[in-house]
């Protein structure tokens, strides 16, 4: 009786329970992640899932959208992901990741879930260095290329706000756009939320770029990766009702740019201002350096020469025609004034911008013509890229170019090899530039030096190649390297690093040891340490050089 009892309280239990599972069966199941690629919704085989509010997707899916290639190695449960720049590794469970060389803290770790390896799609878009946003409403993750934006003369910060593709459409931030609308940076209401058709990321609100334009006319400047946007002429204009005093425009600064001269190698900007610092960017097809000086205007003398359809003046003095084609400049901006010098050359130059008694120094690099066998030697990171860190708290940038200007010294002593760096200091050329470099002085062989960073006890030396013709010369580089180091011999191996990817001559980068290890690291700043490892490195280099010439 008593089991007969239980019996039939759970057949009761169970009745009662069924209404109830029916209603939570009748609701719609949680709409699935949309993932949104420049502007196109991409579908999965296995859909975008949130583990601990990130986004989580296979790597088979970072593979196919993000351009990436993707090795997964079982044995370590360690996921390695490259793309034309860059280089991720990441481990099952572990938060610490490698990004280009450099330890990289991560949100959450990737995991392994119904067989399939996940990752946090966030960190792996932003590292690959995309946009990435999130909408919540419609649970859609938008990753799309980054869009330089430039407002008024002003470049905006592209990390804070940030520019998105849907679809066609180009989506803007609404900050710091909101003062033409007269917002004064307040949260948009519904009536403007609607009228703009705005969208609400975790990002910011964005609103299109079309609607935009619609609202304010605004002159629009379109590039591949930049959008212009510049003042209205009715803003720029007063009209004038008879008094001076109140309504002429007048000469809105003494700050003005009075003349530009060309002295050897230099391009002298001659202004009064000193205080801000030029912003400067070069571009391509043709070779340019535009340059723009904040709060500045045209000196009466210069505007007069500026040609009203164009809106555009050119520097009427004798150019060096083998290397600048043309100098112009305009007012690009009125409020707040900024004057810009746009340079076109007839080759790749490299260039310097510093203060000097009459105003800005513009010293030109021009690119040397190749006589004989010529080597690049890339000094890894630099500038505002440190690259890793050492046990002690040095930088790999410093090690890399002092072994580089050693390396230097020994090959200028060897006949019939000729010389280019793609840095002597503390600067920052683009993995692009210093390929690019390399491509337009055609260069025979490019070796990027490195120093490397994981785990304090990991220590040792590798070198690495891509292409088959490299192979030798990295060969031949790591039987110096190991000589010289006397570290653990990691091997040569073969990886798509971005610059010896895309050069197309022989080319090697060379990971010389752990700056992370304290044994490594402290003979690595020794520097007879560093004198020994570029004569043996010049001897391979000389030995590749005789067996192939």
């Amino acid at each position: 009786m008593k089991r007969f009892c239980l019996w039939l309280g759970a057949l009761m239990t169970a009745l009662l329970l069924l209404p109830l599972a029916q209603v939570y069966a009748d609701q719609p199941s949680p709409s699935p992640i949309q993932l949104v690629v420049e502007g196109k919704s991409i579908q999965t085989d296995v859909a975008p899932t949130l583990v601990e509010n990130r986004t989580f997707v296979p790597i088979r899916v970072v593979a196919t959208n993000l351009n990436a290639t993707v090795q997964w190695i079982e044995k370590e449960k360690k996921i390695e992901i490259t793309d034309s720049a860059n280089h991720i590794t990441m481990v099952v469970g572990d938060k610490m990741a490698l990004v280009n060389s450099q330890e990289v803290q991560m949100d959450v770790p990737p995991i392994v879930k119904e067989g399939r390896t996940l990752v946090p799609l966030r960190f792996v878009g932003e590292s690959l260095g995309t946009n990435v946003g999130w909408e919540p409403n419609t649970k859609t993750v938008l990753i799309n290329k980054f869009y330089s934006l430039m407002i008024d003369g002003n470049t905006v910060d592209r990390e804070k706000y940030k520019v998105f593709k849907i679809q066609e459409e180009l989506y803007l931030p609404y900050y710091p756009l909101e003062s033409y609308f007269g917002s004064g940076k307040q949260e948009p209401s519904g009536e403007t939320i609607t009228n703009l058709k705005l969208r609400k990321l975790d990002t910011g609100w964005i609103i299109p770029l079309s609607i935009f334009k619609e609202h304010y006319r605004v002159p629009v400047e379109m590039e591949d990766q930049g959008i212009y946007i510049g003042t209205t002429e009715d803003e720029e204009e007063t009209e004038n009702d008879g008094n001076s005093d109140e309504n002429t425009i007048e000469e809105s600064s003494s700050n003005q740019l009075r003349g530009i001269d060309i002295e050897d190698e230099e391009i002298i900007l001659e202004t009064s201002n000193l205080d801000d610092t030029p912003k400067h960017f070069s571009m391509t097809s043709p070779n340019r350096l535009v340059i723009d000086l904040p709060n500045i205007s045209l000196s009466n003398r210069l505007d007069e020469k500026v040609d009203p359809a164009v809106g555009m003046g050119k520097l009427d003095v004798a150019l060096d025609q083998d290397l600048i084609n043309e100098i112009r400049y305009s007012q690009f901006s009125r409020d707040p004034e900024t004057v810009r010098v746009v340079i076109e050359f007839s080759r790749k130059v490299n260039y310097t911008i510093q203060p000097n008694k009459k105003g800005w120094a513009v010293n030109l690099n021009a690119l040397p013509k190749k006589e004989g066998f010529l080597i690049v030697l890339d000094a890894g990171h630099g500038g505002s890229d440190p690259g890793a860190a050492g046990a002690i708290g040095n930088h790999e940038k410093d090690f890399t170019l002092a072994v580089t200007r050693l390396l230097k010294e020994q090959l200028e002593q060897m006949k019939g090899i000729q010389i280019v760096e793609t840095r002597s200091g503390d600067t920052y050329p683009t993995l692009q530039d210093r390929v690019q470099l390399a491509e337009d002085v055609a260069a025979d062989l490019f070796l990027s030096i490195h120093a490397n960073s994981f785990k304090p006890e990991t220590r040792g030396t590798e070198t690495y190649y891509y292409t088959e013709q490299s192979k030798d010369f990295a060969s031949i580089l790591h039987k110096y390297l190991i000589e010289a180091t006397n570290f653990p011999d990691r091997g040569v191996k073969k990886q798509n690093f971005y610059v010896i990817k895309n050069t197309t001559m022989p080319s090697s980068l060379l990971e010389i040891g752990f700056l992370t290890n304290k044994e490594e690291n402290q003979r690595m700043l020794d520097p007879g340490f560093q004198q020994n490892l570029a004569e043996k490195l010049s001897q391979a280099i000389y030995e590749y050089y005789t067996i192939n010439n």
